[in-house]
């Protein structure tokens, strides 16, 4: 997802034409314009995905909702098996892209529990020149259970083994095509 982006769109609408599973890597920072550009292609419901709090300039400590955040799928979207890959490292953006491909209706999400840490960074400049950041909204599934601190938890847990970095073989990869080629000899 970090080398994808919207201008990406037009050659991915052709290949998920000749395809019947896809493999989408979250492990690594993606582009915003990818997200947005790449979701509609797989949504299957109008079901919401996220829901903020933000905060209240003239009241500090206060906090409120927002609208639940929705993706609108295309006329015909991709009905093949979505598998997305996340782990420990995917944070931020790359947490609410894993949500939204959740709410699609059609992924598993294989690796293990992200970060933790998405929502806006809010920066904050110290005395001596240092500075730190704060997540500085509040991101919560439509059902307002948080993710912040907890992650996205997969619906299948896998996590690389000392064999497998040795053998430099990657696990997550090997799972998702392992999915694909058992939905394939059931069909």
């Amino acid at each position: 997802m970090a080398f994808l982006n919207g201008n990406d769109t037009p050659e991915i609408e052709e290949l998920l034409k000749k395809v019947k599973s896809v493999i989408v890597d979250v492990r690594n920072y993606p582009d915003i314009t990818a997200m947005y550009s790449l979701l509609p292609y797989f949504q299957t419901t109008k079901k919401p995905f996220a829901v903020f709090t933000h905060r209240n300039i003239n009241n500090p400590g206060e906090f409120y909702w927002t609208q639940n955040v929705r993706m609108y799928g295309i006329k015909k979207p991709f009905s093949g098996n979505l598998l997305v890959l996340q782990n420990e490292i995917t944070q931020s953006l790359g947490e609410y892209t894993v949500m939204a491909f959740k709410a699609t209706g059609n992924a598993t999400v294989i690796g293990s529990q992200t970060a933790g840490a998405d929502g806006r960074i809010a920066y904050i400049f110290l005395p001596g020149g240092l500075k730190t950041s704060i997540s500085g909204r509040g991101v919560y599934y439509p059902d307002k259970t948080e993710t912040q601190r907890i992650g996205i938890v997969p619906d299948i847990e896998v996590k690389p083994t000392i064999k497998g970095i040795q053998e430099g073989r990657d696990e997550l990869i090997e799972k998702a095509i392992e999915m694909i080629e058992k939905i394939s000899i059931a069909k």
